[in-house]
């Protein structure tokens, strides 16, 4: 396990889905990877998130469970300082359990490759049913990108739609 951070910046647009779209029923979707993700936060500060996620790779015949902390900075727009470390999986789970502030959120992440770029669909679980959101992690702040006919608005500075800001708000309140 490699317990080095690695430090950062992510450069991502958010975007909502259509309800209707099913990637495993969509005979164009070219699915790489299927993973289930618990995460949660014990800093909820817009400055300096910090989050515990457990993921466990369903694409992998061998169940592969890893863990991360990882701390986010302000947003600058679509781009934040991100640094994140591999933690075991008991000390995720510790963490989740006495630490986090909120709901975990539970959700179910499709990766997509669509037109040369990995698409994270993310099918939210529990608190937050029925919302999915896509996201795209670029190279630059002005990298152009083709938008998915599944793709509905995009959301990348709407707060309310940020995860963290779920686990306090979920839609189910």
């Amino acid at each position: 396990m490699n317990t080095t951070p690695e430090e950062t910046f992510e450069i991502e647009r958010r975007f909502l889905v259509s309800p209707d779209f099913n990637p495993l029923k969509d005979m164009n979707t070219n699915i790489i990877k299927l993973e289930r993700i618990h995460q949660g936060f014990l800093n909820v500060d817009p400055a300096k998130v910090i989050r515990v996620r457990i993921v466990d790779d369903l694409s992998r015949f061998n169940l592969c469970i890893t863990a991360f902390l990882t701390v986010k900075g302000k947003n600058e727009g679509i781009k934040r300082r991100e640094i994140e470390e591999s933690i075991s999986v008991a000390g995720a789970k510790a963490y989740l359990e006495h630490f986090s502030v909120g709901n975990i959120i539970e959700k179910v992440r499709y990766s997509i490759l669509q037109d040369g770029m990995i698409w994270e669909v993310d099918f939210f679980e529990s608190h937050n049913l029925g919302l999915r959101i896509a996201e795209v992690e670029l190279k630059t702040e002005d990298q152009q990108i083709i938008i998915p006919s599944w793709v509905r608005e995009e959301i990348s500075t709407d707060f309310r739609y940020s995860n963290v800001s779920l686990s306090q708000y979920p839609r189910s309140s």
